[in-house]
């Protein structure tokens, strides 16, 4: 992947899977980096927008949008008479390895990875 090339929406997917955060903030986050596809990092859906893409209320969703700017997921500037501009601020791509200890689970456990092949996401079990 390029630098300037726009992640693909598998790795955007990913990115978000260690987050630990409650399902409402990370079907938000990965709506925002659904929408910042050609623009990335950056995109401005409206909250009807988003509501709609998760399935949440509005106001779920504002709450969930200044949960993930209060964590530093993402950066929200208000912007005159438009809808917000969003900015994804989790690592996406070949930076997004965890570092020693974060989010690492305390002991051995079976997880479903997802591999990607083509059009097809193939669950396949590994130990981690």
């Amino acid at each position: 992947m390029n630098s300037s090339d726009p992640p693909s929406l598998r790795h955007r997917y990913e990115a978000a899977r260690p987050l630990e955060l409650p399902g409402r903030d990370k079907a938000v986050l990965r709506s925002l980096m659904y929408f910042a596809f050609k623009s990335w990092p950056q995109c401005w859906p409206s909250v009807a927008t988003l509501a709609e893409d998760t399935g949440f209320s509005e106001r779920a969703v504002k709450q969930a949008t200044r949960a993930l700017a209060a964590g530093g997921q993402i950066a929200k500037t208000r912007r005159r008479d438009a809808s917000s501009l969003y900015t994804i601020l989790v690592p996406v791509g070949a930076k997004c390895a965890l570092t020693e200890g974060q989010n690492a689970p305390l002991e051995p456990r079976r997880v479903n990875r997802v591999v990607y092949e083509g059009d097809v996401w193939d669950p396949e079990p590994i130990e981690i």
